[in-house]
């Protein structure tokens, strides 16, 4: 409870200072209009392509190499079993991966692979990160769970991960686990397997070209099949809400980028789109997201 501002001794339910009036929805809208456009902008810094030959911060490794783990679908719960597969040898890590499933792409399997021996791979995990002074003691430091990518790429950078191989590391995961194993069995010694990391490491810098080509085009797809998911999720939303007051909401940032984008790419004046239906009804008539749609 707080006192009153005229210094009597009742005490108020209600904070001093109080607005007189609060914000209408318009003015919500409009701020979070601003927050969001300030966040694409953000994500637009994050989402450019970065020359990471020079100097660059650590810990953008960590977060690259953490996302193509999250493509895997792991999280936080993974760090250590994910740390604990790429400290096996070379052979047992192929092995885990054959047994995890059907000869499909190393992205596919490696989840599969963790699940089936969870408390054998923390206890690796644990000794591998230890070893390379990456946990709080004997803990893993509490950023990671926060932050996943983080923990989930720490182990990847330890190994040699490098931001500038994010496409060849992309082609590694999508590399039937048949064709990876020959890749690994052309340049290792019968009698001598190294840790499953450093052998991944080895073979994105021997064949980087060719992994960089097929990444790009794994990532591709990934994005093509999340954005049409996004689609159809919210097509079946909205059949669900016809009376809901979405289109009439303040266009969000994301909309008017996508629109300069598509605007700029078929060499059309940018539009001035003020609400959110509108802009989803142009940015429709114009087959946008253009990196995912072809045109009519």
């Amino acid at each position: 409870m707080l006192k009153r501002d005229d210094d009597s001794n009742k005490e108020s339910p209600m904070p001093p200072n109080l607005p007189s009036s609060l914000p209408s929805l318009d003015d919500i809208d409009a701020a979070l209009a601003a927050i969001d456009n300030e966040l694409a902008h953000i994500a637009a810094l994050l989402d450019a392509p970065t020359d990471t030959s020079g100097a660059c911060h650590p810990h953008h490794h960590w977060w690259t190499a953490g996302g193509l783990a999250i493509a895997c679908g792991l999280g936080s719960a993974d760090i250590l079993t994910a740390a604990g597969l790429l400290a096996q040898s070379w052979q047992t890590f192929c092995e885990r991966l054959a047994e995890a499933g059907e000869d499909q792409c190393v992205l596919q399997l490696f989840p599969a692979a963790i699940a089936r021996d969870r408390a054998a791979l923390e206890i690796a995990g644990a000794a591998m990160l230890h070893d390379h002074g990456l946990l709080t003691g004997t803990e893993l430091p509490l950023r990671w769970r926060a932050a996943p990518k983080f923990g989930l790429g720490a182990p990847f950078v330890a190994f040699g991960f490098d931001a500038a191989d994010r496409d060849a590391w992309d082609g590694i995961w999508a590399l039937p686990l048949s064709d990876l194993a020959a890749l690994g069995a052309a340049i290792t010694d019968s009698d001598i397997f190294p840790a499953a990391g450093t052998m991944l490491a080895t073979l994105v810098a021997r064949h980087r070209v060719d992994l960089r080509a097929r990444g790009a085009h794994a990532r591709h797809l990934r994005a093509v099949a999340a954005y049409r998911d996004d689609c159809s999720r919210f097509a079946t939303w909205q059949a669900g809400h016809p009376d809901h007051p979405w289109p009439n909401r303040l266009a969000n940032a994301r909309q008017g980028h996508l629109a300069r984008t598509t605007a700029a790419a078929l060499d059309l004046p940018v539009p001035t789109l003020v609400r959110r239906g509108e802009a989803a009804r142009w940015l429709d008539a114009h087959d946008a997201n253009l990196r995912f749609t072809e045109r009519k």
